[in-house]
């Protein structure tokens, strides 16, 4: 009995020994010792010929958008370690096109609120939505149990924000599975309804997608072909997506045609030939040296805004002209000109200023004494005293 016991245990341990080596192998599988690779959001990054930065997503090439702030890094790292990427994608990348990774590390799961990793500023709990913070407020029945999430993986947290969290402020987390990956119209999540024609929700209410759309028909087909899992990923997942939409950076991409092909299959039909590639580039010939022409420094000036008119500057202002003052004893000259000609300047007599004669002192008038006389008689005569 002992020996028919040990037999399952032994088995079952085999098996857990068996997935924890594929797990880590798996794991191991992307990162090598002598390239690192490198990631767009949680693609995973290739090159194109011309060393521009690609990514897949079902099993089709999309450049990086020139705007995306991590675009110079890309280029670097291929300019720099151009020769390991080649031997890295031969041996590793061409299997692993459709490789995304997740913010899951093995010391930290982080919470999500939506699809939307949850990061804490100031003891708050906040997500990203294209690049803007919200704040999750304490009214929401989410706020408690993100908080308890938050003072039992504090140290943990920190850890894995400064090493890999702060690069997925706008990372959203798929709502797709192992059995089925949903399609997309215009960052849309697109679904169908029982005759399999595809539609989408755009703020609460259905909107088809139109016939006349050029990728139409790879609608349909995607349904014929998936319409058993689509139904399965739906009940589980899909009908509390409604309103899902992918972030807008996943709207800025670019089919890239140079791009290797994503079919899988065998290493030769994908090697790449550094060598080659690089005896096709013609040879740059120095050209002979010429003395610069001599510029003169411009004088800084005033830089008018586009769309506006250029500002003409107003002409120098003009000094005043000096008035004398006027002479003493001059009258000044009419308002209204004179009708008699004027005489000549020498002609003219000259006005000297003389003094005024001094008045004299006023004496009082002497009356007659004979007319006093008279005036006394005529006053007797009329009666008057």
């Amino acid at each position: 009995m002992a020996t028919r016991k040990k037999v399952p245990l032994i088995g079952v341990v085999a098996m857990l020994i068996a997935t924890a080596w594929g797990g880590r192998s798996m794991a191991q599988i992307i990162y090598v010792d002598y390239y690192t690779p490198q990631f767009y959001m949680d693609n995973l990054v290739f090159y194109d010929d011309a060393g521009a930065p690609i990514y897949y997503e079902n099993n089709v090439a999309y450049a990086v958008p020139g705007d995306y702030p991590g675009y110079n890094n890309l280029v670097n790292n291929f300019t720099n370690n151009e020769d390991a990427y080649f031997q890295w994608f031969e041996e590793v990348g061409y299997n692993n096109l459709q490789f995304h990774r997740t913010p899951v590390v093995d010391y930290y799961k982080p919470a999500y609120y939506d699809d939307y990793p949850v990061f804490f500023v100031r003891n708050q709990p906040v997500y990203y939505v294209d690049g803007i913070m919200h704040t999750i407020l304490s009214s929401d029945r989410r706020y408690a149990r993100l908080m308890r999430h938050y003072r039992k993986h504090r140290a943990e947290y920190g850890r894995w924000y400064r090493s890999v969290g702060r690069s997925y402020r706008s990372y959203r987390r798929s709502v797709g599975t192992d059995y089925y990956r949903p399609q997309y119209y215009e960052g849309y999540l697109v679904f169908y309804d029982a005759s399999g024609m595809p539609y989408y929700y755009q703020s609460g209410r259905v909107v088809h997608i139109p016939r006349t759309y050029r990728g139409y028909q790879a609608y349909v087909s995607h349904y014929r072909n998936h319409r058993n899992d689509y139904g399965r990923w739906y009940k589980s997942k899909g009908q509390r997506r409604h309103e899902y939409r992918r972030p807008k950076a996943y709207l800025k991409r670019v089919v890239a045609p140079k791009a290797p092909r994503a079919n899988h299959g065998r290493a030769e039909n994908r090697k790449y030939r550094p060598a080659v590639r690089h005896r096709l580039r013609p040879a740059i010939q120095p050209k002979p040296q010429q003395p610069r022409p001599r510029v003169e420094p411009k004088r800084p000036g005033h830089r008018d805004m586009p769309g506006r008119p250029h500002k003409v500057a107003p002409p120098p202002r003009q000094p005043r002209p000096r008035v004398e003052p006027k002479r003493q004893g001059l009258r000044d000259t009419p308002r209204r000109p004179s009708r008699v000609t004027p005489m000549p300047r020498k002609d003219r007599p000259v006005h000297v200023n003389k003094p005024k004669p001094k008045p004299k002192p006023r004496t009082p008038p002497v009356r007659d004494k004979h007319k006093k006389e008279k005036d006394k008689k005529s006053d007797k005569s009329h009666g008057r005293r």
